[in-house]
């Protein structure tokens, strides 16, 4: 029927209309920003809490920025309150990250800088203004080297174990979970 009124393309519009199509996709554009958000079941009641979640954020957008070859300069966090009231706010840095650290510690003074009135539903962490290559220059670049080392250590972990394979004090309940 397609082919009677498409001629040979409705052929191969039929073919793609049923998902047969091995052809490869190009994606011809590099991301503008990575980033990971949660939606929480149950309202954060406390800052501690929201700081805790912004640590485990911080990893995660920190390893795919390494993981996908990116530093970034702009960190944007993303609060969303019990009564649905959303704000975003972002710092440009004056040099690129993708250090957790660093990218926890940007989060962590634009959430200070916020009143906690009600308790918080989401929360997200994007890095954007994007540039290709490794993590923050620091002036001592063997304190840099050390620091490199570390982070490509425990993303060595992660890609081959999953990312549960290894995590940071702060994330680590007292019962060991």
């Amino acid at each position: 029927m397609l082919r009677k009124h498409c001629g040979n393309f409705g052929g191969d519009l039929h073919r793609l209309a049923q998902g047969l199509d091995d052809r490869p996709v190009i994606s011809e554009h590099e991301p503008k920003s990575i980033g990971k958000e949660i939606t929480y079941d149950i309202d954060l009641a406390s800052p501690k809490q929201v700081e805790d979640q912004l640590f485990l954020l911080a990893g995660k957008v920190g390893w795919r920025l390494r993981r996908y070859g990116y530093s970034a300069r702009t960190i944007t966090v993303k609060i969303r309150f019990a009564s649905f009231r959303t704000i975003t706010r972002s710092k440009t840095l004056p040099d690129p990250t993708n250090f957790d650290d660093v990218i926890f510690s940007v989060a962590q003074d634009i959430w200070r800088n916020t009143a906690m009135a009600e308790g918080v539903r989401l929360i997200g962490i994007t890095a954007a203004n994007l540039q290709a290559g490794c993590g923050q220059m620091l002036l001592f670049s063997e304190d840099n080297d050390k620091r490199q080392a570390i982070y490509q250590t425990v993303d060595k972990l992660k890609a081959k174990f999953g990312e549960g394979i290894i995590a940071k004090g702060r994330l680590v309940n007292r019962d060991g979970s």
